[in-house]
């Protein structure tokens, strides 16, 4: 039997292929879709998550779809994971 990957484990690793290659529509879905993923570490060595890597790899165009995601009145009430880094 091969090492099981939780949903949670693939869902994070699409995001972080979403936010390198610049594809704010995967990015916006993925994080509408599992607000979670809003606040988890990408990058277990730095504790990096989406805000971070999208700064790091001057994915402007990412990053602005962030911050109006965070900012939508629907994410903060979507999510039951308090305040984020970017809104608050």
């Amino acid at each position: 039997m091969g090492a099981k990957v939780s949903a949670h484990h693939s869902d994070k690793k699409a995001l972080t292929e979403a936010l390198r290659e610049g594809d704010a529509a995967a990015v916006e879905h993925l994080i509408t879709n599992h607000p979670e993923l809003w606040r988890s570490r990408l990058d277990k060595a730095t504790g990096n998550n989406a805000v971070h890597l999208a700064v790091l790899d001057r994915e402007h165009q990412v990053l602005m779809q962030l911050v109006t995601i965070a900012t939508s009145s629907t994410f903060g009430r979507a999510s039951t994971f308090g305040r984020s880094s970017v809104a608050g």
